[in-house]
C-alpha cells in the first residue's frame, strides 16, 4: 500500500470518529480528531505532490490556515473566534490563489455566483444582526468581511470548472453558514455534526478537485 493510500485511510477513520463524536457530544474524542483529521489531510496533500507546484503550495498553506483556525475555534470566547475567523479568511485567499490557474470557465463561475449569492446575502443579514447584538459592531463587520471572502472563494472554485472543487466551495459555505447561524442567530439541531461533516468534506473535495 502506498504512503498516500495509507494516509488517506487514516484520514477517513479520523474523520468518521470526529463526525460520530460531534453527533454524540463526546468532546474527549471530538477535539483531538478535529485537529488530527486536518493534520492528516495536510500530510495527504503533501504526499500527492502539492509542494511541487505554485497552486499546490497555495493549497497547502490554505489547509494549514484552516488547521490554525480549527485550533482557535475549539475555544469558545470571542477573541479566539475572531482569531479563527482571520485564519480561515487567509486560508480562503490562499484557495483563491490555488484556483486561479484554472479560471477557464466563466459560465461555471456565473452559475456558482447565482447559486451562492442569494443564500449568502440572506444568511449574512441574519448573522450580522445577531453578531452586532451579541458582540458589538466589530464582530458584525468581521462576519460580513469573512462572509464576502468566503463567497468569493466559492465562486472562484466554480470558475475552475472542476465539479469536486465547486462542491468543496459550496460545502464550505454551507458549513460556515450553519456555524454562524447557530452561534449568532439561534441554536440549530445537530449543528455541530453538520458543521464538521460539511467542513471536512469541503476540504477533501477542494484538495482532490485541485490536485487530480
Amino acid at each position: 500500500m502506498s504512503t498516500t493510500y495509507l494516509i488517506g485511510s487514516f484520514t477517513a477513520v479520523s474523520a468518521l470518529a470526529c463526525w460520530y463524536s460531534a453527533a454524540k457530544g463526546i468532546q474527549i474524542v471530538y477535539r483531538p480528531t478535529k485537529i488530527g483529521t486536518l493534520m492528516l489531510l495536510v500530510a495527504l496533500t503533501a504526499s500527492m505532490g502539492a509542494s511541487e507546484s505554485l497552486h499546490g503550495r497555495a493549497l497547502l498553506v490554505g489547509l494549514i490556515c484552516g488547521l490554525v483556525g480549527d485550533a482557535f475555534l475549539l475555544r469558545k470566547n470571542s477573541t479566539a473566534f475572531l482569531a479563527g475567523l482571520s485564519a480561515f479568511l487567509m486560508g480562503h485567499l490562499c484557495y483563491v490563489m490555488a484556483f486561479a490557474v484554472s479560471w477557464l470557465h466563466p459560465m461555471s463561475a456565473l452559475l456558482s455566483a447565482l447559486l451562492i449569492s442569494p443564500f449568502a446575502v440572506l444568511s449574512l443579514m441574519r448573522v450580522r444582526s445577531g453578531a452586532s447584538q451579541q458582540n458589538g459592531s466589530m464582530m458584525s463587520y468581521a462576519t460580513l468581511g469573512y462572509g464576502s471572502i468566503l463567497s468569493v472563494m466559492a465562486i472562484a472554485a466554480g470558475a475552475t470548472g472542476q465539479p469536486l472543487t465547486l462542491i468543496g466551495g459550496v460545502l464550505f459555505v454551507v458549513s460556515d453558514t450553519v456555524l454562524a447561524l447557530d452561534r449568532f442567530d439561534a441554536p440549530r439541531p445537530y449543528a455541530g455534526a453538520v458543521i464538521i461533516m460539511t467542513y471536512q468534506l469541503a476540504q477533501v473535495c477542494i484538495v482532490m478537485g485541485t490536485l487530480t
